[in-house]
């Protein structure tokens, strides 16, 4: 299974390693799919969350929020699970003015953890690629006819 990284507490409160590790296990090519698409969609939630507590609809607000906290919570994005939970919580009560209040806390924890994810999987092809180099040195060369 794939290690956490390091200096962990450098990251923390933004992510959570080990729950993407959970869901992800020894698979790093799964691990990169699930962090591309994370990040990849997350903005369009963000936007029609945004809009929906613009038009002060409490119940799309509650429901676009409850998606983005458990896309988040996959991840192990932690600081934008909570916020996304916050603004979830304040959707149900029909506090919308509240849960907008939240957004630009929302945007800045994503900003964070996508730099936070985008590293790790990074940090992990790079270490796969210098296993096999170092077991491609190992592996004695064919020789010549």
């Amino acid at each position: 299974m794939a290690e956490a990284p390091e200096n962990l507490d450098q990251y923390l409160p933004h992510w959570n390693a080990e729950q993407l590790l959970q869901v992800c296990g020894d698979m790093p090519d799964m691990l990169a799919e699930l962090v591309d698409l994370y990040l990849a969609t997350f903005p369009e939630q963000e936007q029609k969350l945004r809009t929906s507590l613009e038009a002060g609809e409490s119940n799309d607000s509650r429901l676009y929020a409850h998606d983005i906290k458990g896309s988040s919570a996959n991840m192990g994005a932690e600081s934008v699970r909570k916020t996304a939970a916050a603004m979830e919580a304040l959707a149900k009560e029909q506090k919308l003015r509240e849960a907008m209040k939240l957004l630009d806390e929302l945007h800045a924890n994503f900003e964070a953890v996508s730099m936070v994810l985008r590293g790790y999987v990074n940090t992990l092809f790079d270490e796969e690629e210098e296993e096999e180099e170092e077991e491609e040195a190992r592996e004695p060369s064919p020789e010549l006819s």
